[in-house]
């Protein structure tokens, strides 16, 4: 096995508007070149290569104190030259609810993203403690559900807890 990197280029760009508690964003990116997995075991290397455009809606709340509320609905779609393992378009709907306490050193954070077209997704919890302005203390879990043949799905029943320490200098 010889390790190879291919170099992709990316062009893309981001708008956003506040209106009163609500802030409605979108992106917009262009890559030149992804690596997919093939879904053809004879392929050669395993990958194909594919021009890939991706877009993303999301609209935020930040009408409670020290609360976000965020979701995003997100489009992928390439130029698959061969079969790849994934759809030719992808959508994925995202949730987050973000609040903290006790003067923003305690830091609750939900999220799900789930995808569309395979059914599957990822719940992600954890409890964040700003010990110190250099030090951080973070609890979290990774709960994955859907088919095994799903992006998130084939995760299923390897859900995992995470423990960290981030020390700032």
């Amino acid at each position: 096995m010889t390790p190879r990197y291919y170099r992709t280029h990316t062009l893309g760009g981001s708008a956003a508007n506040a209106i009163g508690d609500f802030t409605l964003r979108s992106e917009l990116a262009y890559a030149t070149r992804r690596r997919l997995i093939a879904a053809a075991p004879q392929d050669a290397d395993g990958v194909i290569d594919s021009r890939e455009a991706s877009a993303v809606l999301g609209l935020d709340w930040m009408g409670l104190t020290d609360t976000i509320v965020s979701t995003a609905l997100r489009e992928l779609g390439g130029s698959l030259r061969g079969a790849a393992t994934r759809d030719r378009v992808e959508w994925d709907v995202t949730q987050l609810v973000e609040r903290s306490f006790r003067n923003e050193t305690l830091t609750l954070r939900g999220q799900l993203i789930h995808d569309v077209n395979a059914g599957d997704g990822l719940l992600r919890a954890s409890l964040s403690y700003d010990y110190r302005a250099d030090l951080v203390l973070r609890l979290g879990t990774d709960l994955f559900y859907g088919r095994a043949t799903g992006r998130f799905g084939q995760f299923d029943r390897r859900d995992r807890i995470t423990a960290s320490i981030t020390q700032g200098f």
